[in-house]
C-alpha cells in the first residue's frame, strides 16, 4: 500500500521532523537531546515512515564533519610522531651500539681479564700490523686497574678532542663515521722505539725471550717498529775485559711514539779506579784477563768491569821480586776501591845466589891489588869500589901475591827497603885466600870475615864491606843452622 504521507524539503537528519529553518539539519528537541546526552547514536527512521516506524528503530554512529584543513594537520601531526619515533628508537640503538662508552667498557673487560682475541677486533695499527704478541704484551700493561684507569680517561678526553694527550701517546682513540655523525670506535696503535745504550759490546736485546735485532748509531742500539705493551727484557754482551755477562731481567712499559724510550741493559757493569798500585808499571787483570789498563800516579781506572770481578794487581821488579795484590768488585755503588793485603815473593838472593857473586867481587878485587889497577874491581858499586881502593897500594901489598881460595856466604840474608822502594841486602861472609912472597915464593893462608851489603843497578852490586872478627861471623852461622 503506498504511503501517502507528505515528505518536506528539509527534516530532521535524526526524528524527520520538518525543519523552518534551511540552515539547519537537527531540529530543536533533538539537538537539546544531543546536548545533554552526548549522544553519538540517533534513531533514523525507516524509508517511507513518517517521525518513526512503530516499534523499529536503528542506530548508527554520528559522524561528525571534520575541515579538511584540521584533517591535513592532524595527518601531518601523526606523520611527524611517527617519524620522530622512529629516530627516538634509532637513536637510541645508534648510541647503544656506537657509544664511547660502550667500546671503553667492552676493551677494559677484554684488558682485565686478557682477552687477546676480543682486543684484536678492537686494535687499528696505524704503521703496523696488529699480533697475537702484540695484543699478549698490550694486554699484560693493563693488568692492573689503575693503568686501565688512566687509559680509559685519556681515550675519554680524546673522544671530546681527538688531539688530547695522556700518559699512553702510542694509543689514541679512533672514530669511523657509521651514520648521523655516530662513528665506530676502535683503539689506535702507534709503533715505538727503544734504544739501548749498554756499556758492553757484542750487546744482544731478548723482548719476552725473543732476540731482536737493532739498528747500531752514535748513541747505541736502535730497536724499531716495536708494539706498545709490556715487555720482559734481557741483555747480554762482553765487557771490555772480556767478560761474557748477562742483564737483570727488566721489565719494560712502552708506549712512547715519539723519542725511543733508552734502556742501560741492566747490566751488573761499571767503571771502577783502584789505588795502592805499588808502580805504574804493574799489570792490572780482571777475572784472569790481563786488561790494556795501567797505573797512573799509583791509580788505575777500569771501564766496564762486571760486579762480582775479581781485579789483581801484579807487579815484577828488576830484581826479580813480585808484588801482588787483589780486590772484589762486589758493589755497584762503591766504584772506588783499592788494593789491600799486599804480598812480595821472591826478588831477594839467597846465600846460594850471593856465592858467585861474593866470588866475582873478591877475586877481581885481589886482582886489582896484584897489579896495582882499581879499575879492575867489578860486581861492586862505584861506592864500593871508592872504599875497596882506601887500603890498595901499600908496599906490603905489592911486595906480595894475592890468590883466592874460596869465598863463603852464611845462609842468613836480610833485607830492608830503600826510600827509593829498592831493597838493600846484607849478609856474612867468609874469604879465604892465600899469599905469596913475590921474592922467596913464601905461602901462607889467611882468612878475613866481612859484613857484605849489595843493592840493585841493573843488578846486585855489593855497596858496603865491613871487615868483622871470626866469631860474629860464626855467631851468623849459628843462627842459620839452628
Amino acid at each position: 500500500m503506498k504511503d501517502d504521507t507528505p515528505q518536506a524539503a528539509n527534516v530532521c537528519r535524526i526524528c524527520g521532523w520538518p525543519l523552518t529553518d534551511t540552515d539547519d539539519d537537527l531540529c530543536t528537541a533533538c539537538r537539546a537531546m544531543e546536548t545533554v546526552k552526548g549522544n553519538p547514536t540517533r534513531t533514523v527512521p525507516e524509508k517511507g515512515a513518517g517521525r518513526t516506524r512503530r516499534g523499529v528503530r536503528t542506530r548508527e554512529k554520528t559522524k561528525k564533519r571534520m575541515n579538511p584543513l584540521t584533517r591535513n594537520l592532524l595527518i601531518a601531526v601523526c606523520v611527524l610522531t611517527v617519524i620522530f619515533a622512529a629516530l627516538t628508537a634509532a637513536s637510541v640503538i645508534l648510541y647503544d651500539l656506537y657509544s664511547p662508552e660502550r667500546f671503553l667498557d667492552l676493551l677494559d673487560t677484554a684488558l682485565a681479564t686478557g682477552d687477546t682475541r676480543t682486543l684484536g677486533l678492537f686494535l687499528q695499527g696505524d704503521d703496523l700490523a696488529i699480533s697475537s704478541e702484540g695484543t699478549a704484551a698490550l694486554c699484560l700493561a693493563f693488568e692492573d686497574q689503575k693503568s686501565r684507569e688512566e687509559l680509559r680517561a685519556q681515550l675519554s678526553a680524546q673522544a671530546i678532542d681527538p688531539a688530547a694527550g695522556g700518559p699512553y701517546p702510542a694509543l689514541r682513540l679512533v672514530k669511523t663515521p657509521v651514520f648521523l655523525g655516530y662513528g665506530r670506535c676502535s683503539l689506535g696503535v702507534h709503533s715505538v722505539q727503544l734504544l739501548l745504550a749498554a756499556p758492553a759490546r757484542d750487546v744482544r736485546l731478548s723482548l719476552d725471550n725473543v732476540p731482536r735485532t737493532g739498528e747500531q748509531t752514535a748513541d747505541g742500539i736502535l730497536y724499531k717498529n716495536l708494539f706498545p705493551g709490556l715487555y720482559t727484557c734481557s741483555v747480554t754482551g762482553v765487557t771490555a775485559a772480556g767478560q761474557p755477562v748477562t742483564g737483570n731481567i727488566t721489565t719494560l712499559r712502552l708506549f712512547s711514539s715519539e723519542e725511543p724510550t733508552l734502556f742501560d741493559g741492566a747490566l751488573p757493569v761499571a767503571s771502577v779506579s783502584i789505588s795502592n798500585c805499588v808502580s805504574d808499571e804493574a799489570v792490572i787483570s780482571v777475572d784472569g784477563v790481563t786488561v790494556r789498563q795501567r797505573p797512573m800516579h799509583s791509580i788505575v781506572t777500569l771501564p766496564q768491569v762486571a760486579v762480582g770481578s775479581v781485579i789483581r794487581m801484579e807487579y815484577q821488579t828488576p830484581w826479580g821480586a813480585v808484588t801482588r795484590g787483589e780486590v772484589t768488585f762486589s758493589d755497584p755503588n762503591q766504584t772506588s776501591l783499592a788494593f789491600t793485603n799486599l804480598t812480595t815473593e821472591g826478588g831477594i838472593p839467597t846465600s846460594d845466589d850471593l856465592n858467585p857473586l861474593l866470588s866475582i867481587f873478591f877475586g877481581t878485587y885481589l886482582d886489582a891489588i896484584n897489579n896495582q889497577d882499581p879499575a879492575r874491581i867489578s860486581g861492586c858499586t862505584e861506592f864500593g869500589r871508592v872504599s875497596m881502593n882506601a887500603a890498595a897500594g901499600t908496599e906490603y901489598q905489592t911486595g906480595h901475591l894475592f890468590l883466592l881460595d874460596a869465598v863463603t856466604c852464611a845462609p842468613i840474608v836480610t833485607s830492608e827497603m830503600e826510600s827509593s822502594g829498592t831493597p838493600r841486602v846484607t849478609c856474612c861472609a867468609r874469604m879465604d885466600y892465600h899469599i905469596m912472597n913475590r921474592e922467596t915464593n913464601e905461602e901462607r893462608s889467611l882468612t878475613d870475615f866481612a859484613r857484605c851489603t849489595f843493592i840493585w843497578q841493573d843488578g846486585w852490586l855489593l855497596d858496603t864491606y865491613t871487615p868483622i872478627d871470626e866469631p860474629t861471623y860464626n855467631t851468623a852461622l849459628d843462627l842459620a843452622q839452628g
